[in-house]
């Protein structure tokens, strides 16, 4: 049986992913508590797209 994974998802899931990776390069060079915020917010949105889409593909 074959799951279909709607291509929206994907992209989203994919432009997550970018996006915390790019967050994941700053950290060595942040300190400000709103900026690390912010990278945590990225990471977790990150996070809850691969969960997602995952659960959707299973």
């Amino acid at each position: 049986m074959e799951t279909v994974v709607e291509e929206p998802a994907i992209a989203s899931l994919v432009a997550a992913l970018e996006q915390a990776a790019q967050s994941a390069k700053q950290l060595p060079n942040t300190t400000h508590p709103s900026q690390i915020h912010q990278i945590y917010s990225t990471l977790h949105s990150a996070h809850h797209h691969l969960s997602s889409f995952l659960s959707q593909s299973a």
